[in-house]
């Protein structure tokens, strides 16, 4: 089956709304609108400090949606053909447990679920179940390595794409911790420029306040201003003091143009409206940071989950090899690195890229008893 058939197929399967899925790509692209556009290329002045955020910001940008796009588009590897048998098949070999031992043994199947059978069927896709395999309901298909289904992708996170997720959930964080930070320090900035703008004449470059009790103000400072004195005109001034006096503003007009002017000012600042830039800084500030403190507790979990190569199911439904104890660690291999090269692949160079690089097949898994001095026997 080509990869197109399997996309459409994945399609056709899925029944859940996609509504979180439309909501996210709202969500980018209004980000993206906001910071890049609003903030950096019509608040922010600064052109080294624009060109850095900008490189930082598209790097993330990039990082995260790729993550995203693989997560959400790699097709799911399906059951190998060699698990599919009929339910007339199954029926029959439920009731032989020596049947059911060499089939396991032939399939390679080592280990057994809570219900403690030695092989599992899924009565919907027709076929047994390998190592870490489970049925998703949502999905109506068998997942290899499933881990658990997630609604922001709509699809569930298995041996096909959990590198991807594993990443995506990463850089989200990095992410928002970059937009939250740059954001909440661009706020002041955007500010003055909602209410100074107004006040002051910026484009003539001469700061004249705009309100008339401003301008009345200025007038009358100028109408007191005490002229030049020399020895020439000394003796007119003094013979003319009177004149100047009388015709010199009363302290009366003085403080009703000041206090004119200061109240329009005060006004003006406090009933100022916030600008479409700022309110959706503001929001977008929230909006991350929900986000970020949402997906704290999700990384956390899941660093520990990969360290130990166990999946989320596993922890509530830990597997046992057969005649065993049911543990969570059957198939840790014994180090952090190890198990993270299970999913992130052999090449560590590559961990930080979403490109396929996890080991095995999806079926078969190296378990603890098995590993002799870093060797699978």
């Amino acid at each position: 089956m080509c990869d197109f058939e399997k996309a459409e197929n994945f399609v056709e399967k899925n029944q859940l709304d996609l509504t979180l899925v439309v909501l996210e790509f709202v969500l980018t692209i209004w980000t993206y609108y906001v910071y890049v556009w609003l903030i950096c290329c019509k608040t922010l002045q600064d052109r080294v400090e624009v060109a850095i955020l900008l490189s930082v910001y598209h790097l993330l940008f990039v990082l995260n949606l790729w993550c995203y796009l693989r997560a959400l588009l790699t097709p799911r590897i399906p059951v190998p053909p060699e698990f599919q048998i009929d339910q007339n098949t199954w029926n029959q070999l439920e009731l032989d447990s020596s049947l059911q031992q060499q089939t396991k043994i032939h399939l390679g199947i080592k280990t057994t679920t809570y219900s403690q059978r030695t092989l599992n069927y899924c009565h919907v896709c027709k076929n047994l179940k390998p190592d870490r395999c489970h049925h998703c309901s949502r999905c109506k298909a068998c997942v290899l390595r499933m881990d658990h289904h997630c609604p922001w992708l709509n699809r569930c996170v298995g041996f096909h794409n959990q590198k991807f997720f594993f990443l995506l959930i990463h850089y989200t964080f990095v992410y928002s911790v970059f937009l939250v930070i740059t954001c909440t320090g661009a706020l002041p900035r955007i500010y003055r420029n909602d209410w100074v703008g107004d006040l002051l004449d910026v484009e003539n470059q001469d700061w004249k306040l705009r309100n008339s009790s401003a301008v009345q103000l200025i007038e009358i400072l100028k109408s007191t201003s005490i002229p030049e004195m020399s020895e020439a005109n000394l003796t007119t001034n003094i013979s003319s003091s009177k004149t100047v006096a009388d015709s010199a503003p009363s302290s009366s007009s003085l403080l009703t143009a000041v206090a004119g002017s200061a109240r329009e000012l005060v006004s003006a600042v406090a009933g100022a409206e916030f600008s479409a830039v700022f309110v959706q800084t503001v929001v977008l500030v929230v909006v991350y940071s929900v986000v970020l403190f949402s997906l704290f507790p999700l990384l956390a979990l899941h660093n520990e989950l990969l360290s130990g190569n166990i999946t989320t199911l596993e922890i509530n439904r830990p597997l046992s090899l057969h005649g065993g104890k049911a543990s969570s660690k059957i198939f840790d291999l014994g180090s952090r690195t190890a198990n993270h090269k299970e999913i992130m692949g052999p090449q560590i160079w590559l961990w930080p890229f979403p490109v396929f690089t996890s080991q095995g097949d999806g079926v078969h898994f190296p378990v603890r008893g098995e590993i002799v001095k870093g060797r699978t026997l």
